[in-house]
């Protein structure tokens, strides 16, 4: 595009060249470069302003990219981000080319802001939308081949997000004209199968495209040089040598490499290829694309590292040596740097979601059930049995006292219930050694303690009504529940210890009255008003 010149200091002499149609009046003169000049003008039929594309000698032919543009045109290819074809006519060194109007170049804005490092967010825009204009091109089988920080437009860099679109289809070519050995691009953006002279393909778009992102991302060329050689080099000591396959089909390998005796390429070194010893200057030190991945910008951005990895990925994606594992613009637009899927953002989501989940429900716990003295800590609930109607399964934790009953001489572990009446744990357990880690045991002839509602008359919680009572068995359904407060803790023992007979129950039950009075007399001050159900080890 050139400089940009001031309609102030530009003659009428200067800003009209040739004599342009009646329906146009030149405005300014947006930018000039060796091939040509481009006007900013009024368009009285449409009344509208448009960019004026006009050559400046022969050798700028625009036949070709007025043949594409037209093309593009049929196709609606502007709404794919490519630039807009309103008109052409006749001058003197051929067809003047009618376009949108846009702002600046991508190379002015950067050179505005002293080629700082972009946000993610307008790399990523600006990435998404050129992504879209080579996939639309890919489509039709055109090859852009020169593209460099003045081709690709800014409709208006003041607001955001950017609005891009690709220009200058004037080196454009289709698919089955490239022709291996031809010299395309621009040297600094230049594809290795172009520089080795292999077979190439609309992969050199995307190798141009991996090189202005890395502008963008750190304000430096990716690779630097002033010959070929040079460029070759620096591509070669960021992202490795190309493999010896694609450097065999290069029509000028063997003008930057050396057949081994080991039957492989070796890069020439700067004294074979240039005859003297020559001092190559890089534009940055970076030893792989990865170093990339430590820039931080965004002190306020919390997702940067992820973003800024993703961003990294699409970029090493993008300067692949060999053209086959070249990202495709199809691949760009469904990468996760685009799509912003990061692996971590559904671990994110998830979490988030759960803890909404489980607040209100906790709220509402907390609301239906009363204080509970008893404690319990984390732990696996067993369900391998249902528990008989009246009592609720909750988790175990250590409890505070142990139970041990008539002639057992091991601690009691087993299950923790909750009465329904109160909403309180009547109990927790297991019963545990001083690791605190839970065991499930029985008693020896399986007896499950439970705690059920049962009359005040025989209640061991005050207020409360409910009452301790015995099964015996493990849930088996031929066995029922006890009702009877204390013929349930006297069978329960009985069952325990093989002791009992029915005789001597019947010659002694004064003794048995007594000895169970004095058992709940010593329960009630020990144990708080939870009272525990237990069932115990062999």
């Amino acid at each position: 595009m050139g400089s940009r010149v001031s309609k102030a200091s530009t003659s009428p002499s200067e800003m009209d060249p040739v004599q342009l149609p009646r329906g146009y009046e030149v405005l300014e003169v947006l930018g000039e470069g060796y091939f040509g000049k481009v006007l900013k003008c009024w368009k009285k039929d449409i009344k509208q302003t448009v960019a004026v594309k006009i050559p400046k000698c022969f050798e700028n032919d625009t036949v070709n990219e007025v043949s594409m543009l037209r093309r593009f045109k049929h196709l609606k290819l502007h709404q794919h981000n490519i630039v807009e074809f309103m008109d052409c006519f006749q001058t003197r060194y051929g067809k003047a080319i009618v376009l949108e109007v846009l702002d600046i170049t991508l190379g002015v804005y950067l050179g505005k802001t002293s080629f700082a490092p972009m946000l993610v967010s307008d790399i990523r825009s600006i990435i998404q939308q050129m992504g879209t204009a080579f996939e639309a091109l890919k489509g039709i089988g055109v090859i852009h081949a020169d593209l460099h920080l003045h081709n690709i437009m800014i409709e208006n860099h003041q607001t955001q997000p950017f609005r891009v679109k690709l220009i200058d289809f004037g080196v454009a070519m289709s698919r089955s004209e490239a022709s291996q050995g031809k010299l395309l691009q621009p040297m600094a953006f230049r594809s290795p199968e172009i520089l080795l002279g292999c077979p190439f393909s609309e992969a050199i778009d995307m190798w141009s495209l991996g090189c202005l992102m890395f502008i963008m991302i750190c304000g430096k060329l990716p690779f630097s040089g002033r010959s070929e050689y040079e460029i070759l080099r620096s591509i070669i000591d960021l992202l490795g040598q190309p493999e010896d396959l694609v450097l065999s089909t290069g029509l000028q390998t063997k003008k930057y490499f050396n057949w081994t005796e080991s039957s492989s390429w070796e890069l020439k070194t700067s004294f074979e290829y240039f005859r003297c010893h020559l001092s190559t200057v890089k534009d940055h030190k970076l030893q792989s694309l990865d170093d990339l991945k430590k820039m931080r910008l965004e002190e306020n951005n919390g997702s940067e590292a992820a973003e800024r990895d993703q961003c990294i990925e699409l970029l090493k994606a993008m300067l692949k040596t060999g053209e086959d594992e070249r990202i495709t613009p199809r691949e760009v637009l469904t990468h996760l740097f685009i799509t912003k899927d990061y692996p971590n953002n559904g671990a994110e989501k998830s979490e988030t979601s759960h803890r909404k989940m489980m607040r209100p429900k906790a709220a509402v716990l907390s609301k239906r059930r009363p204080a509970c003295p008893t404690t319990a800590p984390p732990s696996t609930l067993h369900t391998s049995h249902i528990p008989p109607a009246g009592v609720i399964l909750v988790q175990p934790a250590t409890a505070e006292n142990i139970l041990l009953l008539e002639g057992q001489g091991s601690e009691v572990s087993g299950r923790s219930y909750i009465d329904k009446t109160s909403g309180c744990s009547a109990f927790t357990s297991p019963f545990s050694s001083e690791d605190s880690t839970p065991s499930p045991t029985f008693l020896p002839s399986g007896v499950v303690i439970l705690v059920r509602p049962a009359t005040a008359q025989r209640s061991m919680l005050g207020d409360q009504e409910s009452a301790v009572s015995f099964q015996s068995g493990l849930y088996e359904a031929s066995v029922s529940l006890v009702t009877d407060v204390e013929s349930g803790m006297e069978s329960s023992i009985c069952e325990a210890s093989g002791s009992c007979e029915n005789t001597g129950a019947e010659n002694e039950p004064g003794k048995k009255k007594n000895f169970l009075r004095r058992v709940f007399s010593w329960m009630r001050k020990t144990f708080r008003p939870c009272v525990p159900s237990v069932d115990g080890p062999a």
